[in-house]
């Protein structure tokens, strides 16, 4: 079989290189975890532990926000990419619910 850039990361095998690439590199792990996360909230029509659609996406607001609070000198950056890319995750991944594609993206289930 023959691995493209495009394989599910879980089904290579592990002495792969794209296996190594992940487990070795942190941002690459947040960005795939960020979209993770973004599709199973479009999956499930945004309902998620956190409650329904309306609180899902109130809490993300309070995250933005409690994150927009924090002044420059105590800005944690990892947490800040981390929410940056599960927004953008986000954004594409339900535009592509409703579009059908962003970017060549898998069709997300209606």
């Amino acid at each position: 079989r023959v691995v493209g850039w495009r394989s599910n990361v879980l089904e290579v095998g592990s002495d792969s290189e794209q296996c190594r690439l992940v487990t070795t590199s942190e941002r690459l792990q947040t960005v795939w975890l960020a979209w993770t996360a973004a599709q199973h909230c479009v999956i499930t029509k945004l309902r998620t532990p956190l409650g329904k659609a309306q609180e899902t996406l109130g809490h993300i607001d309070q995250a933005c926000k409690k994150l927009a609070a924090q002044p420059v000198e105590r800005l944690d950056m990892a947490q800040a990419h981390s929410l940056l890319a599960f927004t953008q995750s986000l954004e594409k991944a339900m535009v592509n619910g409703w579009d059908g594609s962003v970017a060549a993206l898998p069709l997300a289930n209606k």
